[in-house]
């Protein structure tokens, strides 16, 4: 038997970042890859929001969550590359144009 001293600690919740730097962040991303439209944000210590041409985008600085015509979605803060590429693609998150 392995002594309890040496046991890895026990998972916990992941870690807790500002909801505005996570949607500073993630609205850079954006822009990198071309989602059009204009980006508006909304925070304070303990929620923000993104808005989107066709989609909200919530955090608490945990997790990301938005509802898209194909679902809800939610997605960790600390993956903020991965929530663009997933926004980038999500239907009506990208300025159609003519």
């Amino acid at each position: 038997m392995t002594p309890p001293h040496l046991l890895p600690a026990p998972p916990g919740p992941p870690p807790r970042h500002r909801p505005a730097e996570v949607l500073q962040a993630l609205a850079g991303q954006l822009r990198e890859s071309k989602t059009g439209g204009s980006f508006y944000i909304c925070a304070d210590g303990v929620l923000g929001v993104l808005s989107l041409p066709a989609i909200s985008v919530w955090t608490n600085g945990r997790v990301l969550w938005w509802r898209a015509v194909n679902g809800e979605t939610a997605w960790p803060a600390a993956d903020v590359p991965g929530a663009a590429r997933r926004l980038a693609g999500a239907p009506g998150s990208r300025d159609q144009g003519p």
